[in-house]
């Protein structure tokens, strides 16, 4: 699939964390402040962004795959009902 420069920008702007990522890869690569002078410390930074990048993307998607199948369940006309916690006292101990 490829995108045109404005559907990237569109979504993009539509993934707020993904796009605070990607600029600090741009940081990294860019190196304004001289943080990373060797590559070896380039390469630990941007392993650091990409792992949380892909942190954040999979707790977006699982967000919104929730929000999804709620929607399926709701629109779908089957009634749930919650089950509400027991009112145990726990297992009464034995007699010795």
């Amino acid at each position: 699939m490829s995108l045109t420069n404005e559907e990237f920008l569109k979504k993009l702007d539509n993934h707020p964390a993904l796009r605070t990522r990607i600029e600090g890869l741009f940081t990294i690569i860019d190196n304004p402040d001289g943080r990373s002078t060797r590559a070896d410390d380039a390469e630990l930074l941007v392993q650091q962004e990409l792992r949380s990048l892909g942190r954040e993307m999979l707790q977006e998607w699982a967000a919104d795959e929730l929000e999804r199948s709620q929607e399926t369940l709701l629109n779908s006309g089957v009634t749930v009902e919650r089950k509400s916690k027991k009112n145990s006292t726990g297992t009464q101990p034995m007699e010795k």
